[in-house]
């Protein structure tokens, strides 16, 4: 039988029958692969690269929730069995509709968002400014603040407040309201001013905070108010960390900043050199990453110089909430109109 033949059998017989054909016609087992193992080789590695691609890019999509970013305008029924919510795509839908409406805010912000002219007040006082901001836009606010807090303690609460990483994605602005308590006289350096609260016994730290209170006005005229609570380039630094955060959270949520707020507070000497520094850095950052400022000092020098504020001279009166209040307000309907 020709060597055609015993193939043709080979199909049509049992496995054994086929086994002893290639046996007799000299074929051996998966010789067509060994032929061709090189280029199985080559084509399998190419389709490892791009599976690698695929992942690093479902990676990249998973982190920046690209892929939920729908085009809400669009939205139409899906077709087949299995349809998407078309309705919770709609509810979205109107809610961005309805920004310039009932928009909400997050304010992180320092003792001047909840200090009135006889001391602190809870947040939901409608005469503290973000509460006037909110009024003026005919929505809401959330507020997230603390006494002394610099550009530095609004960034570590974005990192560490869960409160917050669930309001960045209901809110449709962010005021930061930060960097005036930055430029303030510190002649103790913040991890020893801070640190005396921990002192014990209690004796201890109450003589201790007796003596740097007493002590910080001569200091802040003697050093011509140096260092500031927070280095000017750091002020910049975590403002820029801050708001690129929030942008890669939420793109294109508008995002509005202040100038460093003016004070006439004995407790700091009357002195304020690092200010005018701060703020032009300030400016110039807020000009490259697309940031309106507030002019706090223009809004409220009058009021504070004038004696209007809390007698400390640090924070305002209610008449210097109202403006501060309106101002913001005014920056963030220009933004929530164009967003």
């Amino acid at each position: 039988m020709a060597r055609g033949c015993h193939l043709a059998a080979a199909r049509r017989g049992k496995p054994h029958r086929r086994r002893r054909a290639r046996q007799r016609t000299g074929q051996r087992p998966g010789r067509g692969i060994q032929r061709h193992r090189a280029a199985l080789c080559a084509r399998r590695a190419h389709h490892g690269a791009h599976r690698g691609t695929a992942r690093s890019a479902a990676r990249l999509l998973a982190t920046t929730r690209r892929h939920q970013q729908l085009p809400l305008d669009r939205a139409g029924q899906a077709c087949g069995r299995f349809p998407v919510a078309a309705d919770r795509l709609q509810r979205w839908h109107n809610r961005l509709l309805d920004v310039t409406e009932h928009p909400k805010l997050l304010v992180l912000g320092d003792s001047l968002s909840f200090h009135g002219p006889d001391g602190p007040h809870p947040a939901d006082d409608p005469r503290l400014w973000p509460n006037v901001t909110a009024r003026e836009l005919g929505g809401s606010v959330e507020l997230v603040a603390g006494f002394g807090w610099t550009a530095r303690d609004a960034w570590w609460a974005l990192i560490g407040d869960p409160r917050i990483w669930a309001l960045l994605h209901q809110v449709d602005a962010v005021v930061f309201a930060v960097g005036s308590m930055d430029t303030l006289p510190s002649p103790l350096p913040t991890y020893l001013r801070l640190g005396l609260r921990y002192l014990r016994p209690r004796w201890l730290r109450r003589r201790a905070r007796g003596m740097y209170l007493a002590a910080q006005p001569r200091l802040a005229r003697l050093l011509r108010g140096h260092p500031a609570v927070l280095p000017t380039r750091l002020t910049v630094h975590y403002l820029d960390t801050a708001v690129g955060a929030v942008r890669i959270l939420r793109p294109g949520l508008p995002v509005v900043g202040w100038r460093p707020a003016v004070h006439r507070a004995q407790s700091y000497g009357y002195v304020h050199t690092v200010r005018p520094k701060t703020e032009r850095a300030i400016e110039r950052w807020a000009r490259r990453s697309d940031v309106p400022l507030v002019d706090v000092p223009s809004v409220t020098a009058d009021h504070v110089f004038g004696g209007y504020g809390n007698p400390d001279g640090m924070h305002w009166g209610w008449e210097g909430h109202t403006l501060v209040g309106k101002a913001v307000a005014e920056s963030l309907s220009r933004r929530l109109g164009a967003a």
